[in-house]
């Protein structure tokens, strides 16, 4: 029997061992380093734009205003001179429809740009019931059924006018969208930590290609059921930018002769 001592060349395998390790991290980080850089780079100009996109939908809307205002007044001053009519209170309807597209691109801005909103605790129950029974008298005088299942005493935290404004959102367009003479749902519950809002309106099934789309910045799927209508395609935009400010989140599904659409606090 022969014996070799190997210890030296052991230790040397360890210390080529540890020294590839070392050399393989730092070259790592080196090229972390260099692909953030290029990275933060590459996607500059698109981050410029997306800010220069938000600055001008706010500056836009607060100069927009008092154009709006002058001619509303115009249009009263009017009525006062001339007597009502058709033409006087067109101006006046499109005059407020666009100041309610000026007011929702200016709450959209602020969501987006991450501005600071007062969070505090409140009854989320009473909160959706006074602003669901507010929106459900529209759907009795169009002939459409409206259930309402809210459980009671949900304490949440957050901003109230935005859950309110979400709420408005979801429950006018499904007020909307219903089929005629169909029927409309409103859930409110909570399930463990989590608590769930949901909006259900019978009528077509979304196209399913088309259903992560909906909730961006003025696309409507169908542009002729939008004309009939009306609306702007910016209110699921403000639905979903609350629930991001929430840290929620919000989704649309199918289900047999039902659209629903999902809020989850």
């Amino acid at each position: 029997m022969a014996f070799v001592d190997m210890t030296q060349q052991l230790l040397n395998l360890s210390n080529i061992r540890v020294i590839s390790i070392v050399i393989g991290l730092l070259l790592m980080f080196i090229l972390f380093l260099i692909v953030w850089k290029l990275a933060a780079k590459a996607i500059h100009p698109f981050v410029e734009s997306m800010e220069k996109q938000k600055r001008f939908i706010t500056d836009a809307g607060h100069e927009l205003k008092t154009p709006l205002a002058v001619i509303s007044a115009n249009a009263d001053v009017l009525e006062l001179t001339c007597g009502k009519n058709e033409w006087i209170d067109s101006i006046r309807n499109q005059t407020m429809e666009m100041n309610e597209l000026v007011k929702r691109l200016l709450f959209l801005s602020k969501m987006e740009e991450g501005q600071q909103f007062v969070m505090a605790e409140f009854n989320l129950s009473e909160t959706v019931e006074q602003k669901v029974k507010q929106i459900s008298a529209i759907a009795y005088r169009a002939g459409k059924k409206f259930e309402m299942e809210i459980q009671p005493d949900i304490i949440y935290k957050g901003n109230v006018d935005a859950i309110e404004h979400m709420v408005s959102v979801l429950t006018e367009n499904a007020v909307k969208y219903c089929s005629e003479e169909g029927s409309i749902n409103v859930k409110l519950f909570k399930s463990g930590k989590t608590i769930h809002f949901e909006v259900r309106n019978s009528g077509e099934p979304l196209d399913k290609n088309e259903m992560n789309r909906l909730f961006e910045r003025f696309y409507r799927p169908d542009s002729s059921r939008s004309r009939n209508t009306g609306g702007h395609g910016i209110g699921l935009s403000i639905a979903k930018a609350v629930a991001d400010s929430h840290k929620g989140k919000i989704y649309a599904k199918n289900e047999p002769g039902v659209v629903a659409f999902c809020v989850e606090l």
